[in-house]
This record gives structure tokens, sequence and C-alpha cells, in this order.
């Protein structure tokens, strides 16, 4: 019964902790997958009381051409809803972003088919996903297929991505050329319009530094409204921050930097609670381990000897909990996915996994076992024999506290 609630208490410890630092891994995976991550940045823009992320039309390719830093700019545009139709298939869609060919040397989204060179030639070409090929072209080969665009003819499938990752601040099913906006005109592209976001490449990272300022000069120098009337500054910011560090409530990311700590914080806390639990119900059965203990050291066990019992004791003791802990999680993944809105799986066999599963066993047996193997091996086999005509022991103070801060942690 004792080994079945240390195990149970630890293993419910264990399941919580990987699933909140699965949930916590993801968050910080955003954007990671990009090969360029580390010299990409978003323009944004600090007006007299607010930051935003808007910024002209005309900004990207001016960029480009006149700040020998930036190696290459792209302006994204988010699309209203359209109704697109192909044979019998007709669905609304609302994930289609209008970019320039430079998207595809900036991020990573890798084609299945087609040439990305070619791409984006004609103003009325399209390159869509994987699950949107299969959504409308089935098992055909969707290339050079016409597709209905509500209102404004066909577009021309010219290349198939992979699908977006999840772990993408920038989430679309379609992208369209820049050059469409310019035919279709759905929004203002002067320089006092402030409908789109862009992003830039820098040479290396060393180049952040004074990039702000450039930028509004450039602005500056095109007479942006905004920027020569109203003291608009421009500034940068890292692609790995956009996720969780959002500029608004209406910023593209959805994350925010605070849940992560907080959620760490609180998968500490849960696997302190089991280990103070273990701790607790290890030392209450002292008086029991004791005559163990008096037994192996009258016949000449040494301490260090004792130690490397219990802590071996306890190893087991996590390791089977750790497994335990693997089932829970694999029962509980469906339901923990449904409340945090996430698609999380785990692989057991990722070296990643293995090896959090390994600080993890570590962590717990040291924190499980310092105490009670210290404790246990430390008593006297005179003491021990004198003690066990005594009915009952004195609590220590030390479980005292450990109760205190299990409760404590609990609230």
């Amino acid at each position: 019964m004792h080994s079945f609630i240390n195990i149970i208490g630890l293993a419910i410890g264990m399941a919580c902790t990987l699933l909140i630092l699965l949930w916590v891994q993801d968050e910080l995976s955003f954007d990671r997958f990009h090969t360029n991550r580390d010299v990409i940045y978003r323009i944004l823009g600090q007006g007299k009381e607010i930051k935003f992320f808007g910024s002209p039309a005309p900004l990207a390719p001016t960029l480009k051409d006149e700040v020998p830093e930036i190696v290459d700019a792209v302006r994204v545009r988010e699309l209203p809803r359209f109704v697109f139709k192909y044979g019998e298939n007709a669905f609304y869609e609302n994930k289609g972003m209008a970019v320039d060919p430079a998207f595809f040397d900036i991020f990573t989204f890798p084609f299945v088919k087609g040439d990305v060179k070619t791409a984006f030639a004609d103003p009325f070409f399209i390159v869509i996903t994987e699950a949107m090929a299969k959504k409308y072209f089935g098992t055909e080969d969707p290339i050079d297929k016409p597709i209905d665009i509500e209102g404004q003819g066909f577009l021309t499938v010219k290349g198939v991505l992979k699908n977006v990752p999840h772990n993408s601040h920038l989430q679309f099913d379609y992208l369209l050329p820049y050059r469409f906006l310019e035919n279709v005109r759905i929004c203002g592209l002067q320089w006092g319009d402030f409908n789109f976001y862009t992003y830039i490449k820098l040479a290396n990272q060393s180049q952040e530094h004074g990039i702000d300022d450039k930028i509004t000069a450039v602005a500056l120098k095109h007479n942006c409204p905004q920027v020569k009337y109203d003291g608009l500054k421009f500034f940068v910011q890292p692609l790995s921050e956009m996720y969780l560090h959002p500029v608004s409530n209406y910023d593209i990311p959805l994350g925010n930097v605070r849940y992560v700590y907080v959620f760490s914080m609180i998968a500490l806390f849960i696997l302190s609670i089991a280990a103070i639990n273990f701790i607790n119900l290890s030392t209450a059965r002292s008086m029991t381990r004791a005559k163990e203990v008096g037994v192996r050291k009258v016949v000449g066990a040494q301490r260090q000897q004792l130690i490397a019992q219990f802590f071996g004791e306890y190893l087991v003791v996590a390791v089977i909990a750790l497994f335990l802990s693997l089932i829970l999680i694999e029962l509980f993944m469906p339901a923990f996915n449904s409340l945090s809105e996430k698609h999380l799986t785990f692989d057991i066999f990722n070296i990643r996994f293995l090896s959090a599963l390994l600080v993890l066993i570590l962590i717990t047996g040291l924190a499980t076992g310092l105490y009670p193997a210290f404790y246990l091996s430390s008593i006297q086999p005179v003491k021990i024999f004198k003690a066990m005509v005594k009915s009952g022991s004195h609590e220590s103070l030390l479980r005292k506290i450990l109760v205190v801060s299990q409760f404590a942690l609990s609230i």
C-alpha cells in the first residue's frame, strides 16, 4: 500500500508536469523551423500612445533598394473571405494572404509541387497548401488547374506547399501575388495606407543595431504622412519574439510569454508537491525502516552502502512512476489538447523527449531520495534498539515544514 501510494502520487505529478512542459515547449517552438529565423524581423510602428504592426505598401521595396543592411523585404496582406470554386467543389476561404515573391526567400515554406521561380509570374497565379489541394482536387494534379474566385475571374494553380506548421505565427491556406491587389484594389497602396505587415531579412544579427532609425529616415524621405506630420517612428521586432510578444490584441500572434513563465512555475510546483508527498510518506515509515537499518549496521553495513540501497529503491519507484505517467499522458492527451486548443503529441523515442525524461528521473530521484536516504542511514543502532520499546515517534520539524509547504503550493 505504501509503495502504491508513492508510485501513484509520483506518476500523477510527473504526468501533469510533462503535459505542461509539452505545452511550454510547443509555445517556445513557434517559428523555429525557418532557416533564416535569426535574421528575420518584422517592422512595427510606434505612435504617440500605441505600438502597431501595420506599414505602407511602398515601404518594403524602398527599403530593399535604399538600405544596404536589408537583404530582402516582403509585404504580407491578409485577404478577405472569398468563395473559391472548382467543378462541384465550392467553399468559403478566409485564410489567404497576398505576398511578394521574396516571401519564399525569407520564410521556409517548402514547395511540394511547382516552381518557386515562376509561381507568381502572373497576378492571377495562386499557390495553395496540400490540404487545400486535396479539398478541391482530390487525387488530381492541381498544377495549372483553374480555380474560380468570387467576382474576380479565375486563378491558375502554380504551386503546392507543405501544410503550414501549427507553430507558425503566419497561418494561411493559399497565397496570391502582391500584384493581385494592384488589379483588384481591395486596399490602399500608398505611403499613407498602413495595410501590410512588412518583414525584412538582414545579412546578420549585428546589423539590427541602428536599423530602426534608417527605416524611419527612409519613410520620412518619401513623405510618409504619419512620419512627417505625426512623429511616427518605425522599429523592428525579431521573428523569435513575434508569437510570445504580441504588440496588441489585434496582432497575428496569440501567445503570451507570461503564460510560459507561469505554467513553467506551476509544473515545478506540481512536481515539488509530489516529491514532498513521497518524502513525507518515506520518513513516516522511518521507525519500521530503522529496525532494518539497525540490523544491517550490526552485521557490518557501511553508511554509504545504505545510502546506495535507499537511492536504488527510490530510483526504481521513480522509474515505475514515470512509465505509469506516460500511460496517463497518452490517456489524457486528447482532453488536454481540447483544453489548450493545441495538437500536441509526444514521441517517446524522440531524442529530446528521452533527454527530458532522463533529467526528470534524475531530478525526481534526487529530490525524493536525498533526505530519506541520508536520514535513515544516519540512525545509530543503539538508539534504534532503545527506541523499539517506546510507542509512537516524534514528528520532526522538517516534516512539519514540508507539510505546510505542500499545502501552500497547492493553494
